[in-house]
């Protein structure tokens, strides 16, 4: 059988794309290792259009956002569950200057429009110096792991998925057709997160990957939180009296196994900010594929014309994904290249693969 497209990779990249690509192409198949804990496994999901730490708006973020809350808000009402949950963000201040500094941006920037409020104190009483904050809307979390479960039992169900590590070696190329084992296709696209850092045909140097670690905690007594709150690390409600707390980054990790100090790092930060009793229930660590200038890697390999990558999403991949998704499709669709600003050859020449 001939395929009309490879897919390598199954997290929230290579499973949004299939859901826009599997009504253009008849013939699909996506190759995976479910066992691999990639950053789609680990990530909070969360979505917001500010960067806190700058106060500035994420790239593109008024074309992007839109597109892709109207995704999960559709592809919410196929899956009959709920995968997007708005929570406004609010940030902390550290001091009055940086309240002063949020207040500046609300009255004379662009970002202002997402802050809706500037608070001189927070309704909270577990906050250690409540110094007041910014809340930003619209904000939230995404079950992105809910999502890629739907679809892998989809993809199972049509045998389609191949549960296996994608074995370079056994790829070979020409100009009309794929082999890789057994499978012949005439596209194959390349969404494997950090694991693209060991893919042969696409140059690493590209990449600035960042490891990432959580904890999940569990209050000893209530604590209503109707908010994910910010300041240096983020606190998200998931269930009551359990909440995610989040996320290193660290660019000269050694090892992808989680670490005590991560751990001890995530705790006093948390500790600043609330005075509750509770013990740490969960530690998970992954890796972001993230990219030299902060933006994704899309497009076709300048030789293998029909090898493509969909990759380097890094910390924003809930809010990038559904938006490029959808335009790489239809460009895949009429072998359109993509934006010059997500081509994989945009870098020195240095970089050139």
């Amino acid at each position: 059988m001939l395929y009309d497209l490879i897919i390598v990779g199954q997290g929230i990249a290579g499973t949004v794309l299939y859901d826009h690509l599997k009504d253009k192409f008849k013939n699909i198949v996506i190759i995976s290792n479910t066992n691999f804990v990639d950053s789609t496994k680990v990530a909070s999901g969360v979505y917001n259009p500010i960067s806190l730490r700058r106060c500035v708006l994420s790239w593109k973020i008024n074309q992007i956002m839109p597109i892709s809350l109207s995704y999960y808000q559709k592809l919410q009402k196929e899956i009959n569950q709920n995968i997007i949950f708005p929570l406004n963000i609010i940030k902390l201040f550290f001091n009055k200057s940086d309240l002063d500094m949020w207040k500046v941006k609300q009255n004379n920037t662009e970002v202002g429009k997402y802050i809706k409020e500037i608070y001189n104190k927070i309704d909270y009483k577990n906050l250690n110096k409540n110094l007041g904050g910014a809340l930003i809307s619209p904000s939230g979390y995404v079950d992105i792991n809910l999502i890629r479960e739907f679809f892998l039992n989809k993809m199972k169900e049509k045998n389609i998925f191949l549960n296996e590590k994608f074995d370079y070696s056994s790829l070979k190329i020409n100009s009309s057709i794929i082999k890789y084992k057994h499978i012949q296709a005439k596209k194959i696209v390349f969404c494997e997160g950090d694991r693209g850092l060991l893919n042969p045909f696409f140059n690493e140097k590209m990449f600035n990957p960042c490891k990432g670690e959580v904890i999940t905690i569990k209050t000893s007594k209530d604590f209503s939180l109707k908010h994910i709150l910010s300041k240096e690390v983020f606190i998200l409600p998931k269930k009551t009296n359990v909440f995610q707390i989040g996320s290193t980054y660290d660019r000269d990790y050694n090892s992808r196994n989680k670490t005590d100090q991560a751990k001890d790092f995530l705790i006093k930060k948390l500790d600043k900010i609330l005075n509750l009793d509770y013990k740490v229930i969960s530690h998970k660590s992954s890796i972001r594929p993230t990219v030299i200038d902060r933006r994704p890697i899309i497009g076709s390999h300048k030789k293998h014309q029909n090898m493509y990558i969909f990759n380097g999403f890094g910390s924003k991949s809930v809010t990038l994904v559904p938006y490029f998704a959808k335009l790489f499709s239809y460009n895949l669709s009429i072998n359109k290249p993509m934006i010059t600003e997500v081509n994989p050859y945009r870098f020195n020449e240095k970089l050139t693969f």
